[in-house]
């Protein structure tokens, strides 16, 4: 058996941090390397993780503390430098994962020879789960561009790696960049990869019940990493033999952080923003699968500068979305 690395970072999750580390120290895997990274959380989550983990003396655990917050990209980054196993998977402390999530994602690279391992997510409302088909594509550069115009979710949380992948492309997590963060390191290990293999099966449980979770918070704050983001691609590709391939996809990324910006700012606001964010195709916004039809109104609307017909479609969003 290969041993796997599971990374964890921790912060201020006392509500679920029990339930998440009970999933893992009952996984039916039994060669687990698990690395909690708590980024200095004030509340009693790192005590009732430490009791938990007391309960399960036989598991390989480790609980790493930052010297001072550092926030999610730069703790991923401690538990991934901290990780001596051949493959690595990222954990959220607020999520949970099914008995055989490790088993089943190793079975597949061991079956497929593969680089990385996909599976699927539910996402856990709590009164409700909704099953995640991610349907990744099995050849490397469709896969990449999925994975950059997000039809395949860029989380890692699915997706056992080879460790290698990080090290040998010398892939970090950007530190400040907190949202997109999984996504900054995916677009780069999957440009190196050269098999991937798919578990149709929900064996990540998303929690969707955290207010608190970054994930959930308002999407205005998403628009200055997202920038961030798309500068780091476009820096990363130039020049790079995958150009051409993922120049269609960057552009149909750029079409979705145009939508934010134009549908969460007035006009003025939203001016400098879509300037930094440079020109955006329109093939990209009309032919887009992730924009529905009335957030393509607006922003076609105003590519025409067509400004009092952008006001009306967004009033329209309000109706419809």
């Amino acid at each position: 058996m290969m041993l796997v690395s599971i990374v964890v970072p921790v912060y201020n999750a006392e509500a679920y941090i029990e339930r998440c580390a009970l999933s893992l120290l009952r996984q039916s895997y039994e060669e687990l390397e698990i690395i909690f990274v708590d980024d200095c959380s004030t509340d009693a989550g790192p005590e009732l993780l430490r009791k938990t983990i007391a309960r399960f003396p036989e598991r390989n655990v480790k609980i790493m503390r930052n010297e001072q917050n550092q926030g999610s990209a730069l703790t991923r980054q401690s538990g991934l430098d901290a990780c001596t196993g051949e493959y690595v998977l990222q954990v959220d402390s607020d999520d949970y994962v099914a008995a055989d999530y490790v088993s089943k994602l190793v079975a597949c690279v061991q079956e497929n020879g593969c680089d990385m391992a996909v599976c699927d997510f539910c996402y856990d409302y709590g009164t409700l789960q909704q099953h995640r088909h991610e349907n990744p594509s099995l050849e490397p550069q469709e896969f990449l561009k999925q994975i950059i115009e997000g039809t395949v979710h860029a989380s890692l949380a699915n997706k056992l790696t080879r460790r290698s992948l990080f090290t040998d492309n010398d892939i970090r997590f950007t530190g400040g960049l907190n949202m997109f963060d999984d996504k900054s390191v995916v677009f780069r290990v999957v440009s190196n990869l050269k098999r991937v293999g798919y578990v149709p099966e929900a064996l990540y449980y998303y929690n969707k019940t955290n207010a608190g979770s970054i994930t959930s918070r308002n999407r205005v704050k998403a628009i200055e990493p997202a920038l961030s983001l798309l500068q780091m691609m476009e820096k990363y590709y130039a020049g790079h033999e995958l150009a051409a391939v993922v120049t269609p996809s960057i552009n149909n990324f750029k079409a979705n952080v145009m939508r934010l910006i134009v549908t969460c700012h007035n006009r003025t606001e939203a001016a400098s923003l879509l300037e930094r964010l440079g020109t955006v195709p329109t093939n990209a916004i009309i032919s887009n699968p992730n924009i529905k039809w009335v957030y393509k109104v607006v922003l076609i609307c105003y590519k025409a500068k067509l400004y009092p017909l952008v006001w009306i479609a967004k009033k329209m969003i309000t109706r419809y979305v």
